[in-house]
């Protein structure tokens, strides 16, 4: 692994292997293709003195398409040839790799996938804010069943229109642990989905009950949680979860 600027950036060789991915890297037209499952690709090195190499376009196999590098992101998509290998930006890594990577500066460690120590979702934060969704640290709202877990996300003012909590993984987490914690005196209904709107999960919780989960974040920008109630009520859940 080396760093450039404040990134990651780790040898191709090594994460393709490690991740079992062939990527395929083109300089001269800017563009790399990546697939399931490590193949024959041999990365041959051009610069006598390494180079930043520019990436403007990748080929997703799941996707069966090219998608253009955000003119805004470029920075973070740059490949480097340094001592005749290529290195992978960890931006790439997280997001067309699925994998969320990690240095632990104090032991000197590289942690891929999941990490030792989780992460509230406290402190992950919201990709949507309003006065219906927030962080919060209300005793009274995560307090449960006699325990205080410190802090979670309350969605409140919960009607027969959904109500959602978009809380903002940006590609940094493999799994989301936790429960919602149903504080009314009725059945709430929750749905749950990726940015890609389809729903992964859909269950009701009963009044003053709590339901747990575990979610799959790898390669995911955002997850959704909604909630819903029958017309006329008004009522409050609270998620309460780490990631890693």
């Amino acid at each position: 692994m080396i760093e450039h600027e404040e990134l990651m950036y780790v040898e191709h060789q090594f994460i393709t292997e490690l991740l079992d991915y062939e990527l395929r890297y083109d300089e001269e037209d800017t563009f790399a293709e990546i697939f399931e499952g490590k193949g024959d690709f041999i990365y041959e090195s051009s610069h006598e003195d390494g180079a930043l190499m520019d990436l403007g376009q990748i080929y997703v196999e799941e996707e069966d398409a090219y998608e253009n590098i955000d003119s805004n992101q470029t920075e973070y998509f740059q490949f480097i040839e340094f001592e005749e290998k290529l290195y992978i930006p960890e931006r790439f890594i997280h997001i067309y790799m699925k994998s969320p990577m990690n240095l632990d500066r104090r032991d000197k460690v590289l942690e891929i996938g999941e990490f030792k120590e989780s992460v509230s979702v406290s402190d992950v934060g919201l990709a949507n804010t309003g006065s219906n969704i927030e962080i919060t640290q209300n005793a009274e709202d995560v307090t449960v069943e006699g325990e205080n877990y410190g802090a979670g996300i309350v969605i409140s003012n919960i009607n027969s229109s959904s109500k959602s909590a978009e809380i903002d993984v940006d590609y940094n987490y493999s799994k989301f642990k936790g429960f919602i914690y149903n504080k009314t005196d009725k059945s709430v209904q929750i749905d749950v989905k990726y940015e890609d709107d389809l729903i992964i999960d859909s269950f009701e919780i009963g009044k003053q009950k709590s339901q747990k989960f575990s979610y799959d974040l790898k390669g995911k920008e955002v997850i959704t949680i909604s909630a819903k109630l029958e017309p006329g009520a008004s009522e409050e859940v609270v998620i309460i979860g780490d990631l890693n």
